[in-house]
């Protein structure tokens, strides 16, 4: 049996369905030696999105941006306190989320978000630019 990623979480898929895999199973003798295979290269789930969010502390209005594969839990941990960006910013609310397919486009935002530019965008985002008023 294999591991199977779904939006519902793991479950379970036979060797039917996905074809034989060595996940789970001990690994082969290679040249004498004892092989390793990494579960990793087996596991569906590499594919996972990941969500770049960001946070605005309700006190003081200071923002974090951080990146997830698992947005609930990670708010989980924010409002816990166990993280340092809970601390940082105390109550707060989720202002901004994107999600992508991998960690590197994901990563490439987060470091956006984290620039001069990035932190524009996000002032603008939140305090959009009013209409002017014609006379």
């Amino acid at each position: 049996m294999a591991a199977v990623c779904s939006a519902q979480g793991f479950g379970v898929a036979s060797d039917d369905e996905w074809g034989l895999s060595s996940v789970g199973r001990a690994p082969a003798l290679h040249a004498g030696g004892q092989g390793f295979e990494s579960p990793s290269l087996h596991h569906s789930c590499l594919t996972m999105a990941v969500t770049v969010y960001v946070i605005r502390s309700a006190s003081n209005a200071r923002r974090y941006v951080g990146i997830t594969n698992d947005l609930p839990r990670r708010l989980r941990e924010h409002r816990s306190k166990s993280t340092k960006a809970g601390q940082f910013v105390g109550r707060f609310e989720l202002i901004y989320r994107e999600s992508f397919p991998d960690h590197s486009s994901a990563r490439s935002r987060e470091r956006f978000l984290k620039s001069g530019r990035g932190r524009q965008w996000l002032d603008r985002l939140e305090n959009p630019p009013r209409p002017a008023r014609g006379g």
